[in-house]
């Protein structure tokens, strides 16, 4: 899992107003103020889990987890019904379906393979651990079905295995047992969110998102509009500066067709001067060598002297 991603998820998004999601969504245990919930450190119980999970497969309405459906007596009067019950919305079918799509692609591609019903049911889940595997979590949903799946022992971990070969495929085979192959059912379909701030946040090191530019479905989370435009003025800038020096007409593509060409098509560009050689300095003269001063002729020391020996 990337933690640090999500920590700093967390963080941007704000801790309080998480554990106000998470309360909405049906998880009633303590959670504790800090960075590290994202990490799975409150002690919720399975039951939550699932209640909260199907809050997403129910396109962001919850509704209370109920074990009875409908009391009657013995003259068939109607004491408890839970048949019909009021949902309450937690966040936009929109923001679900965006969230579907994650848990998706941890069943197709993740760590959560080994959920993927074989009876071609629509999936989606999130795999968790703890140290040592002493827990090993499966938490899925179809559009009929949430599931949260608790597997460990604490008094021998000796052989404990990961979740995407335990908890994972028991999600797996329980989906094949109770959706009959002719009865599967596709997830809803919802536009692409409306995201208040985009995912990047140079502060908390935040940063891209996935999407796929190969798949025409609505339903995936793709770039805002608005990254597509600045993205076709930044490539487009070299193109307009085509344009001024377009000569006489100056229509010339200068926008560039969205994909930085703009700098050629713009029309005809003055040619550069060529930059002027340099001028190669002078040799400077070298001095004249001075002529060696003469040694001076001896004096013969004059008539009659006797010579050195």
């Amino acid at each position: 899992s990337s933690n640090t991603a999500f920590i700093r998820l967390l963080l941007t998004v704000g801790v309080d107003k998480v554990i106000e999601t998470a309360k909405a969504m049906g998880i009633q245990a303590d959670m504790p103020s800090v960075a590290g919930l994202t990490l799975g450190i409150a002690s919720v119980t399975p039951l939550e889990m699932a209640d909260a999970y199907a809050t997403v497969a129910n396109g962001g309405v919850h509704y209370d987890a109920e074990c009875i459906v409908k009391i009657e007596d013995r003259e068939g009067n109607v004491i408890v019904d839970n048949s019909d019950p009021e949902g309450e919305r937690v966040f936009s079918k929109e923001v679900a379906r965006a969230g579907i799509d994650c848990m998706e692609l941890v069943i197709d591609n993740g760590t959560g393979k080994a959920a993927k019903p074989s009876n071609g049911q629509e999936a989606g889940g999130k795999t968790g651990t703890t140290d040592d595997k002493k827990d090993s979590w499966f938490c899925g949903i179809t559009p009929q079905y949430s599931v949260a799946i608790w597997l460990g022992d604490r008094s021998d971990y000796s052989k404990a295995q990961s979740p995407w070969t335990t908890a994972a495929s028991v999600f797996g085979d329980f989906i094949d047992r109770v959706i009959p192959s002719d009865q599967t059912e596709p997830f809803f379909e919802a536009e692409k969110p409306e995201y208040q701030k985009d995912y990047r946040d140079e502060e908390n090191h935040i940063g891209g998102y996935y999407y796929s530019k190969n798949d025409s479905d609505a339903t995936k989370v793709k770039p805002k509009d608005e990254d597509d435009e600045d993205e076709e003025s930044e490539e487009g800038e070299e193109g307009e500066e085509g344009e001024e020096g377009g000569g006489d007409d100056g229509h010339g593509n200068g926008n560039g067709n969205g994909n930085g060409n703009g700098n050629g098509n713009g029309g005809n560009e003055p040619a550069p001067e060529p930059t002027p050689e340099p001028e190669p300095e002078p040799t400077p003269e070298p001095e004249p060598t001075p002529e060696p001063t003469p040694e001076p002729t001896p004096d013969p020391g004059g008539e009659g002297g006797d010579a050195a020996a």
